[in-house]
């Protein structure tokens, strides 16, 4: 709080330059915004500076409601001083044991092993796959898919949205066949078909970016986002089989949204209880030896799906 002298502001125009320090112990969650074309669906973390003068007398300046008239607020962006990465894994194994065909079906067995569950938005990730597809006729191959999940939690406005930012195809092996491989997916820093800035109306710049963003992985007092790796592991000219389709889940952290931080700094890494772990950033290096990419397949538009409607939700001013 500033007080003036005397309690009185001279006429004309009066500058009262200031600062705020953000404490630097206190990792806040990263600025948030995830909406959909249908006004209802809005999932905000939002930060403000806001000043205002307050009158000697309220009968002066104040309103109905009591707020000061003379008073504005600016909309920042607020990123943590270091992201926190919350119970780090690595070398995950996610075991698929598929029955291929309806009526005397084979087993195919599949191995992928993550180099770990946490991935910076754009960051190459590397899986190590072992299939066996020995007992099975027809050719194999993988969809993986990244995907988000956003849910919110108010009793009266149930929604639970999924939608996908990337989607590649990689070929495994032929028929009786058995092989070992690696390959690369790139994990999705972008949305797939974002509304534009008009969608926005009002402090369209100040959403639009933030918004166009693959969502991070965040749990809200009113929402959800969970980010995951769909995999499916296909067979040719097969209609009905069990099991195909496995999820894992991981932690997307985005890039820093301060202009001029590239580079993230070194993440705090907690145990599932929260305790820090005294360990430094690990580096996945690309693994040696021949590395296989998918070809990208067409998203296409995917169908928007609501809950509960509620009233359009009205921008603040």
């Amino acid at each position: 709080m500033i007080n003036l002298e005397n309690n009185i502001v001279n006429a004309g125009s009066t500058s009262v330059p200031f600062s705020f320090h953000i404490p630097d112990n206190v990792n806040l969650p990263q600025s948030f915004y995830f909406a959909e074309r249908w006004a209802e669906f809005r999932c905000k973390l939002r930060y403000f500076f806001k000043a205002q003068l307050v009158p000697v007398s309220v009968d002066l300046l104040n309103n109905e409601w009591g707020k000061c008239k003379v008073r504005d607020r600016q909309r920042v962006h607020i990123c943590p001083v270091r992201p926190v990465v919350n119970d780090p894994q690595f070398n995950v194994v996610v075991p698929f044991q598929k029955k291929v065909g309806l009526i005397g079906g084979k087993m195919a067995n599949m191995q992928v092993t993550m180099s770990k569950n946490f991935f910076l938005a754009g960051e190459m990730a590397y899986l190590a796959i072992n299939i066996d597809n020995s007992l099975c006729k027809d050719a194999c191959s993988m969809v993986l898919a990244d995907k988000s999940k956003v849910k919110l939690y108010q009793n009266w406005r149930k929604y639970d949205v999924k939608r996908t930012h990337r989607k590649e195809t990689f070929h495994l092996c032929g028929p009786f066949e058995q092989k070992q491989m690696v390959i690369q997916f790139q994990i999705a820093s972008k949305r797939h078909n974002a509304p534009g800035t008009g969608f926005f109306g009002k402090h369209a710049s100040d959403y639009h970016y933030v918004h166009s963003l693959a969502p991070e992985s965040v749990f809200a007092n009113t929402f959800s986002c969970t980010n995951y790796l769909e995999i499916y592991l296909s067979h040719a000219n097969t209609t009905f089989s069990n099991d195909s389709t496995k999820k894992f889940h991981y932690q997307r952290i985005q890039h820093s949204l301060v202009p001029g931080v590239v580079e993230p700094p070194p993440p705090i890494f907690l145990d599932v209880n929260g305790n820090p772990l005294g360990m430094e950033n690990p580096i996945i290096a690309q693994p040696e030896g021949e590395i296989v990419q998918g070809e990208a397949m067409d998203l296409g538009e995917e169908k928007e799906s609501r809950g509960k409607k509620g009233d359009p939700e009205e921008e603040d001013p």
